[in-house]
């Protein structure tokens, strides 16, 4: 399901500290992707705040149609709303993205409209009836659903959905 997201090194969470060419340093790698074609890059803003391209992944590197992809609890993850399915990754001190774990179409609900973290817990809603839950990746690497609330639990029909930290 991952498509080329083959590199599995040994992984640092996201927040590594990094150093790139311009001799900057961040300990905020960005990852850029590009659903409709899996192609993406990593990149971070420097101490002057440049945006420095760390690496590129050309089309078909990542699995396409991921509608989701969040960093939480010092990983990211990949999920397709469509199919259910999903991933759990990080970023390298090299600079690449290594998958810790995959999911199957129908692991997880489908039709979850936003997908948000707050802090290491990740908030799952659907605006069509309201419905939502909160879960979070634990250290194996596993997503945990913490709770559930059902359809009517929350209003219907928010466009967005941010953490506010």
């Amino acid at each position: 399901m991952l498509a080329a997201l083959a590199f599995m090194g040994t992984a640092s969470p996201v927040g590594a500290v990094i150093t790139n060419d311009a001799g900057g340093q961040s300990t905020d790698p960005i990852l850029w992707y590009n659903s409709a074609n899996g192609s993406g890059g990593i990149g971070t803003i420097d101490t002057t705040n440049n945006h420095v391209t760390l690496r590129t992944y050309p089309t078909g590197a990542f699995a396409s149609n991921w509608t989701h992809v969040v960093a939480a609890g010092g990983r990211i993850l990949w999920y397709n709303s469509a199919n259910g399915s999903g991933g759990i990754g990080t970023i390298d001190s090299g600079n690449n993205h290594v998958t810790l774990r995959t999911y199957p179409t129908g692991a997880f609900a489908t039709n979850w409209t936003h997908v948000t973290a707050v802090g290491n817990r990740i908030l799952w809603y659907n605006s069509a009836n309201g419905s939502g839950g909160i879960g979070t990746i634990d250290s194996g690497n596993n997503h945990v659903t913490l709770r559930t609330y059902p359809t009517g639990a929350f209003a219907s029909n928010w466009t967005h959905v941010t953490a506010s930290s």
